[in-house]
């Protein structure tokens, strides 16, 4: 059995459950969650959320739901959230191994978040404990009803009393693995020493040779890989792909609608260039050639991923795609990393907060799918699952503060991004240039969004419905 660390990036581990009903799925699943991909297929008996019988063979899960696939029809995407908890545990004893210390740690986590469960959460953290007797102060915390993620064994330790300050400095870390290179948490990449000059207005000498440099890279990548890929360059983009012409002319065509859509709404001037050069964009259509041009141009190991963005301390910004099957699920998440290339481009340095980051990354990417006509997309934002789950926890189970937010959060941050936005564009980008200008994210949505934490998630709560939210 094997674990898959993904990300969109994005991307991140899901700890808690997503609340809805079962519904078929596609080949590829959500990506802001670890996978367990089982093998051989365990026969499992469900009945999601007490209804009708679900009878068929177990053949993946992540930290969100199963996929069943019954005797007829398509595979099922079962909700754990729509099972008991009892039968969860059921499910994890028969497909984690004895010793496998971070699959019964995070099934622990999982099994704590259900309502219904008397010691089944316990019964994993003693697993977890005896694989890893050193997870004991972890176990605690999740005992004591805090979300805990997998440790990143590379972070270096966070003084509590300076989280505050901290988070005006979170750089997120280049993914980090376990013992067996599996990632545990899969984040927009920053590589490279701060060079602050690269920032700003930059001259046209500058701008043309940083064009220049970018695509000696990418014909160094090609050399080295020994593939052709062909160049569509406008005014912002490189983009390298061996997709057919006319599929290329539209995805390059959503790059440019996504650009003019966040140059909107932080009100730059109409045509300008924010990237050092261009941004850097390759686009591949086998997931295997992607894997291996992430490995030599980028020197990241991607497994896993479905596309990531680099954005590099000398100013450079670049991003990476497989063409996905399913083409509703790659237009999301092209969209959402390049979002990312944007913010590090805009207007400074500093890296913004995990949750407005992603937030703004998901709320843009839903807007411009649904815009041009693709639909709803597997990974887009899901109002009814968000709603029941924030209705659950009766909180956003400290969203601000994770670093980076949990699989579970991205919909609930793309749908505050698109609150607060619909409230006052011009306060949403006087609190973004708060952010980018160095301020700590608490104190610039009191003095230039106008409104505190608390009563932000308040207000948000009501206007989906869900009364009394805590953040």
């Amino acid at each position: 059995m094997r674990w898959f660390g993904v990300s969109y990036v994005l991307t991140v581990v899901g700890l808690l459950v997503a609340l809805g009903a079962s519904h078929p799925v596609s080949a590829h699943e959500d990506i802001s969650t670890r996978e367990m991909v089982i093998d051989p297929p365990v026969r499992v008996t469900l009945r999601p959320d007490g209804g009708e019988r679900v009878d068929g063979d177990l053949l993946r899960y992540d930290t969100a739901t199963l996929t069943v696939q019954p005797r007829d029809g398509d595979a099922l995407k079962v909700p754990w959230a729509s099972i008991r908890a009892a039968r969860a545990l059921w499910i994890f004893e028969r497909t984690l191994d004895h010793d496998d210390a971070r699959g019964w740690f995070e099934a622990a986590v999982l099994l704590f978040a259900y309502p219904d469960q008397r010691n089944e959460g316990e019964r994993a953290l003693t697993r977890a404990l005896r694989a890893d007797p050193s997870l004991e102060p972890l176990a605690e915390a999740v005992r004591a009803g805090e979300v805990v993620a997998w440790p990143d064994p590379h972070a270096e330790p966070v003084d509590a009393d300076a989280h505050e300050d901290a988070e005006t400095d979170q750089e997120q870390s280049p993914a980090t693995a376990d013992a067996e290179g599996r990632h545990a948490n899969v984040v927009p990449q920053n590589v490279g020493e701060l060079q602050a000059q690269f920032w700003g207005d930059l001259s046209p000498e500058l701008m043309s040779s940083s064009v220049e440099e970018l695509k000696q890279e990418a014909q160094q990548a090609q050399q080295e890989m020994g593939l052709q890929l062909r160049l569509y360059e406008d005014d912002n983009f490189l983009v390298y792909t061996d997709l057919p012409a006319k599929e290329a002319k539209n995805w390059t065509g959503l790059l440019d609608d996504m650009y003019e859509r966040l140059i909107e709404t932080f009100d730059l001037p109409k045509g300008k260039n924010i990237f050092r050069g261009k941004c850097l964009i390759y686009i591949l259509r086998d997931q295997s050639d992607y894997y291996r041009l992430c490995a030599v141009a980028l020197k990241f190991n991607a497994m896993g991923s479905a596309g990531v963005c680099q954005s590099r301390g000398d100013g450079y910004a670049v991003v990476a795609f497989y063409r996905q099957p399913n083409t509703l699920d790659f237009a999301h998440v092209l969209v959402h990393e390049a979002v990312h290339a944007f913010v590090h481009r805009y207007r400074s340095h500093p890296f913004i907060p995990s949750w407005v980051n992603e937030g703004l990354a998901e709320h843009i990417a839903h807007k411009l799918v649904q815009n041009r006509g693709f639909g709803q997309s597997n990974f887009a934002s899901n109002e009814h699952d968000a709603r029941r789950w924030l209705r659950h926890y009766g909180s956003m189970r400290g969203m601000f503060n994770a670093r980076p937010i949990a699989g579970w959060q991205y919909p609930v941050a793309g749908q505050l991004c698109g609150f607060m936005i619909a409230q006052s564009p011009k306060r949403y980008k006087a609190f973004i240039d708060a952010l980018k200008d160095g301020k700590p994210w608490s104190v610039a949505l009191v003095e230039d969004y106008g409104i505190t934490p608390e009563r932000l998630a308040e207000a948000f709560g009501e206007s989906i419905d869900v009364r009394d939210l805590r953040p």
